[in-house]
């Protein structure tokens, strides 16, 4: 009878959700990359059963370089900063839109492939630098350093692959192509599990085919965009420079925003990062990961959520003037709803991290770690409520277009991680713990901050 209840209760949200247009949006994106998550999944279990702990340290650690660089230029970056002026332009037409996008990807492209050129050269230094000791000696004591910089360096595809669809998934967002938004994750995943499975684990194999995934979702994202009226670049240069001297100031405006958020680091790539130099032995990286991506996945519905947040929020903010009260209502009310969901997917986390990792242990020879992974994935699942309370409140200030704002949050927030990382190294003298600990860090001062920052600007639009 209780089950019957709660069947009941559950079918008639789902009815409710999917007759509102943002509760129909969050449930497509959450579906499909529960989809994408599910491949993750299937990912690491492969990883576990067909690399060795070293083997699949070096493959993640080789990402780490690449992912630096991703972080910095595009990863929440670029969406961000274009997303509010795309909204805009494609009020006026979509080839001043198109023409703002293709811009801003050429400007993109070239500082990408400028940056890629001179790691490149320099990746096995950044190599040494960036690895840990304990890892790096057993690296060169079987000979597989160059292996390891080969893998970086195939890797440092992905940047400009992530660019590419970052643009292109600005256009389809504001024209409501949730799904097709959703599914990059799930070709990307597909890439290095079809890699892994076909070469038995073969490591640079495995690279190879996490950058095929990444341009199998650039091409998905352009052939949908063409659907939706997007002009590539114009080989008439007389009508492209009108159109482009029309869109300048937006041009602008965009690198304005842009620049000061080149340093705003995402409190999970920052623990992730944090963890290469002081990592004390084989799989510890990879334990790490897995355990992020475990309760990360039960983490989908609230960056769903965020995904369709965004651009609704942006349209309410172009009429603020008349609609203050609303746009902050609005806020409260996705605020609220984070805030109920990362409690909910904290103790999701809590029954199903252990499970997932079971079934790793039981359908693969994995890698004698189980249990570590189930503990940093608890300890980094207490984060999750600030995580979720931080996805509104970061789409809040990148929709108010502020320029230095995000910047002094992160530099909190990475701040707050460091001394998290610190004293639990000094308490529990491990950098998986520790790691898991300082994302804990990173979340609450961030999200104290943007507190504080929401309550002032509160306080002066009411004045005003």
């Amino acid at each position: 009878m209780q089950f019957n209840l709660v069947l009941s209760k559950a079918r008639s949200y789902l009815e409710k959700s999917w007759a509102s247009p943002v509760g129909r949006s969050v449930l497509i994106v959450t579906f499909f990359t529960f989809g994408s998550r599910f491949l993750g999944f299937v990912r690491q279990f492969l990883i576990l059963s067909n690399m060795d702990k070293l083997e699949s340290d070096i493959l993640l650690s080789a990402n780490k370089i690449p992912e630096i660089l991703s972080v910095v230029l595009l990863m929440g970056t670029v969406y961000s900063s274009v997303l509010p002026i795309s909204s805009n332009l494609q009020k006026q037409s979509k080839e001043k839109v198109s023409s703002y996008l293709n811009l801003t990807l050429t400007t993109l492209s070239a500082v990408l492939l400028v940056c890629m050129t001179i790691m490149f050269a320099t990746m096995p230094q950044l190599l040494e630098y960036f690895t840990g000791q304990g890892l790096l000696q057993k690296v060169y004591g079987v000979g597989l350093f160059n292996q390891y910089v080969l893998i970086a360096r195939i890797l440092l595809l992905l940047p400009l692959i992530f660019a590419v669809q970052s643009i292109w998934g600005v256009f389809i967002t504001i024209n409501n192509r949730f799904l097709i938004y959703s599914l990059a994750g799930i070709f990307s995943n597909l890439g290095s599990i079809l890699a892994i499975a076909f070469t038995n684990g073969d490591v640079i194999f495995t690279a190879v085919g996490m950058v095929l995934g990444g341009v199998a979702g650039s091409a998905l994202y352009l052939i949908y965009a063409l659907k939706d009226q997007y002009k590539l670049i114009n080989f008439n240069f007389i009508q492209e420079f009108k159109t482009l001297k029309s869109i300048f100031p937006q041009w602008l405006q965009t690198w304005k925003l842009f620049v000061p958020r080149l340093f705003v680091i995402d409190g999970f790539y920052a623990a992730s990062f944090a963890i290469n130099p002081i990592v004390q032995n084989p799989g510890q990286v990879t334990a790490f990961d897995i355990a992020t991506s475990t309760q990360g996945a039960f983490f989908i519905i609230v960056t769903s959520l965020a995904t369709v947040v965004f651009p609704d929020l942006s349209d309410i903010f172009d009429n603020f003037a008349t609609k203050k009260d609303y746009f902050y209502s609005k806020i409260d009310k996705y605020i609220s709803l984070a805030w109920k969901l990362g409690f909910a997917v904290l103790l999701i986390n809590f029954i199903g991290s252990p499970l997932i990792i079971w079934l790793y242990k039981v359908l693969g020879r994995g890698q004698g770690t189980e249990m570590y992974i189930i503990l940093l994935a608890l300890v980094a699942g207490l984060s999750i409520p600030l995580r979720s309370v931080r996805e509104i409140l970061s789409r809040y200030i990148y929709v108010r277009q502020r320029q230095w704002q995000p910047l002094i949050l992160s530099t909190a927030g990475v701040l707050g991680l460091l001394v998290s990382m610190w004293v639990s190294m000094i308490v529990f003298d491990d950098a998986g713990v520790a790691a898991a600990i300082g994302f804990i860090g990173y979340n609450l001062v961030w999200v104290l901050g943007a507190f504080w920052i929401l309550s002032i600007d509160r306080a002066k639009d009411q004045a005003n």
